[in-house]
């Protein structure tokens, strides 16, 4: 069987970003261009010269939204791990980086346990797995714990149950 690949046209800065879909359920969701709800973009980033945004992931609590995105920094070339909130899952606001380090950070995975934040970045060049701990959600994280010590370690297949 032979697979064809859709060719994407654009700079690499024009792909990458973020749309905000409705929908009944996630096989449901129309992706095309005129069905998004938002759009986040590198142009949204205030605090740093980002030079795309990618791999969101999203948490509700006390009636807000908290989306966690990476950026590629392109001053650094490092991820940094940002945040856009919404009271209503259609108006999005970016507030900031909310961590950085001297690696590379992306894909962050966010959960609540007793009442308490954790994320779990992507961190592949430093062959561990770091968890976070928010002292000031959604703003401030310290590291909590390191884990995976090893050569090969990925931190995108974790679940909390």
């Amino acid at each position: 069987m032979e697979m064809k690949l859709k060719k994407l046209e654009g700079t690499i800065e024009d792909i990458w970003s973020i749309r905000i879909c409705h929908g009944k359920s996630p096989l449901e969701i129309d992706i095309s261009k005129n069905a998004h709800i938002a759009e986040i973009t590198k142009d949204d980033v205030t605090d740093i010269p980002a030079l795309f945004v990618a791999d969101p992931f999203m948490i509700h609590d006390e009636k807000k939204w908290y989306l966690f995105m990476g950026i590629l920094n392109s001053e650094t070339e490092l991820g940094e791990i940002g945040l856009v909130t919404s009271t209503n899952g259609t108006t999005w606001e970016y507030q900031q980086v909310v961590l950085k380090e001297d690696y590379h950070l992306s894909y962050p995975f966010i959960f609540k346990h007793d009442d308490e934040f954790y994320m779990i970045p992507e961190t592949l060049d430093t062959q561990a797995v770091h968890l976070y701990k928010a002292s000031n959600f959604p703003y401030d994280w310290g590291i909590s714990n390191r884990y995976c010590k090893r050569k090969i370690c990925r931190s995108n297949c974790f679940s909390p149950s």
